[in-house]
């Protein structure tokens, strides 16, 4: 069985600014071309199985158009006679369960096969698939098992795969993040230790960018999101391709706008107009591409310039978009020549100083990142654990 697996499409992404402009409609666009790329991939290489593992639209409520666009593509899957598997993101979840989300719709035009586990008397079970719902598909001698976003309760859907049948080839899609974050959308490598090694292939997202993680005898492939969700985003996007029969992954690399970052270091007595225009001479400018101009700064030194200026100077030479982006460098890192201040590390200087969240500023710090993309139902539980981490 050949099984491509690709995450985070975030159809209907509307950028912010004008809806007039070039930029808006380009970035729309963009979305579902990355989007179609991968499935026509598919389609000519006869792949049998496609995951996705959550964030398939980006915003829970859907334009017409987003929706047609998206229901083209999940169609030439379908007659080329490719079985779509996804689970929900939290961007795709819907929290007033009266309704019905879209990814609900995609499944009853059967479009897609939606995994979702049960929860009975507080217990969470994995139902076979019935033709309606259920929380594992069987292919064959495979198993696919979906776990979508749960937020701080990902840990107890995992503990209820501990006693899976060994007999099969288990696969797993989940959407969470792996780290020490104790925040919802992470989740503790720990929490995996109940089904160690019991898994062939565990088909992660949420994460924008592609990386490998070995947990115990498993590993987690995340092949991040097929296009830039947020300019600065780094590392590579794109696609595994899973052979069941050989045990062999590959990692392709998606079809994206083309993004060119520049990085200019200035200082109190530096000419920004002159260093600015400089670096742009050095080639020209690519039409159609968008560009993140990295300003690194000494901590502290006012920079008394409108940005705003430089950014449209660009793209009215031909850039679709110009993102100048401030880095703060603390000074005795630049001694030492060492990277940048992050802007969490800038928020977490600035917190520690408060002589009432000082003590607690790792956790406030991490609180404000997580807010940043947060939904209402998450912003509330994040809330929450920042509380009880006040207050032990």
């Amino acid at each position: 069985m050949r099984i491509l697996h690709c995450s985070d499409l975030h159809l209907g992404r509307k950028v912010s600014g004008s809806i007039y402009s070039d930029y808006f409609r380009e970035r729309y666009e963009d979305f579902f071309r990355a989007f179609k790329y991968i499935a026509d991939f598919a389609i000519s290489q006869n792949i049998d199985v496609f995951m996705i593992s959550g964030d398939i639209f980006d915003k829970k409520d859907l334009s017409p158009d987003t929706l047609e666009r998206a229901e083209e593509i999940f169609k030439s899957l379908k007659d080329a006679g490719i079985k779509v598997i996804a689970i929900e993101g939290n961007h795709d979840r819907i929290f007033d369960f009266e309704n019905v989300s879209w990814l609900e719709y995609l499944k009853n035009k059967s479009y897609i096969v939606l995994l979702r586990p049960s929860v009975k008397n507080g217990e969470v079970f994995f139902d076979p698939w019935n033709g309606k719902k259920g929380g594992y598909l069987e292919i064959k001698d495979t198993r696919f098992y979906g776990v979508g976003y749960q937020g701080i309760n990902f840990p107890e859907y995992i503990k209820a795969l501990s006693g899976i049948d060994g007999n099969y080839r288990n696969i797993m899609l989940i959407h969470t993040g792996i780290g020490d974050l104790k925040m919802p959308g992470f989740v503790s490598a720990n929490d995996f230790k109940c089904i160690d090694g019991k898994f062939s292939y565990i088909a992660g997202g949420h994460l924008h960018s592609k990386s490998i993680q070995k947990i115990g005898k498993s590993f987690v492939f995340i092949p991040g999101a097929p296009e830039y969700w947020d300019i600065r985003e780094s590392e590579q996007k794109g696609f595994f391709l899973y052979d069941t029969e050989k045990e062999d992954v590959k990692f392709f690399e998606s079809r994206r706008r083309k993004k060119i970052e520049k990085h200019l270091k200035v200082n109190e007595d530096s000419n920004f107009e002159e260093q600015f225009l400089h670096l742009l001479s050095e080639s020209s400018i690519e039409k159609g591409a968008m560009y993140l101009i990295n300003v690194e700064i000494p901590f502290g030194t006012p920079l008394n310039l409108n940005l705003s200026e430089y950014e449209s100077w660009m793209e009215k030479r031909g850039a679709l978009n110009c993102t100048v982006n401030l880095k703060q460098i603390d000074k005795e890192r630049e001694i030492d020549n060492e990277s940048p201040m992050s802007i969490e590390e800038i928020e977490n200087s600035i917190i520690s100083k408060d002589k009432n969240f000082g003590s607690h500023s790792k956790d406030v710090s991490q609180t404000i990142d997580m807010l940043k993309s947060a939904n209402e139902l998450d912003a509330l539980e994040i809330l929450d654990k920042l509380f009880e981490n006040l207050v032990e």
